[in-house]
């Protein structure tokens, strides 16, 4: 009888959170810092050439700059944004003499600009948030390894890049005031000549106005 006490308590208040609609809200910005990993882009092929070239968990940090429009539809909302990430991972090395080289080099980095919808369960004070979205999403990957020092010459210059794409993300807000949070966990495919996966989230601070 307890638990179900509580259990009702619990529903009780949280369908009184979900139910107050944010008066006066007409739009939002958010900014906020943005994480995405590269583990299920990674590929073992530049270990097995090179063991100076560990590429097992790279990620990209970077800002995510957003503007939320409302519709006449309460749990719907229009967004469009803008976003830039930078790699994390200084990976590579340098040894070089005259006529003697085992280098290698990394580099990892994107951005999007982009324009999607927002299914919401909207509060005055909570909710709950999603996000589908597509746009351009461009994203470049370089690897570079040369070693003429082994007796079976390594020399690897390869480059993945991503024109189009979309992001989907799912989370909830908190509102105090005009300001709030939306942290969110993301999803990023990004194609074109090449793709990518990646997995993330998103800490943003909110202005409704």
């Amino acid at each position: 009888m307890k638990n179900f006490i509580a259990v009702l308590f619990l529903l009780v208040i949280s369908n009184l959170c979900l139910s107050q609609e944010r008066s006066g809200y007409n739009g939002q910005i958010s900014f906020g810092y943005i994480y995405m990993n590269n583990r299920l882009n990674k590929t073992n092929y530049y270990n097995f050439k090179a063991d100076n070239t560990p590429l097992n968990n790279t990620s990209m940090s970077g800002i995510n700059l957003k503007y939320t429009y409302p519709t006449n539809n309460p749990n719907l909302d229009i967004i469009f944004g803008t976003l830039f990430l930078l790699g994390n991972d200084d990976l590579g090395s340098t040894s070089w003499t005259s006529g003697h080289t085992n280098s290698s080099d990394y580099a990892l980095n994107g951005g999007s600009i982009y324009a999607g919808i927002s299914p919401e369960l909207k509060g005055r004070i909570f909710g709950l948030t999603s996000e589908f979205i597509i746009g351009i999403f461009s994203f470049k990957e370089i690897i570079s390894v040369y070693n003429n020092i082994s007796s079976a010459i390594i020399d690897i210059n390869d480059s993945k890049s991503s024109v189009f794409g979309g992001m989907s993300s799912f989370g909830f807000y908190l509102n105090l005031g005009k300001f709030g949070i939306n942290p969110s966990v993301n999803g990023i495919y990004a194609g074109g000549k090449d793709s990518f996966i990646f997995y993330g989230f998103n800490i943003p601070v909110t202005f409704s106005f």
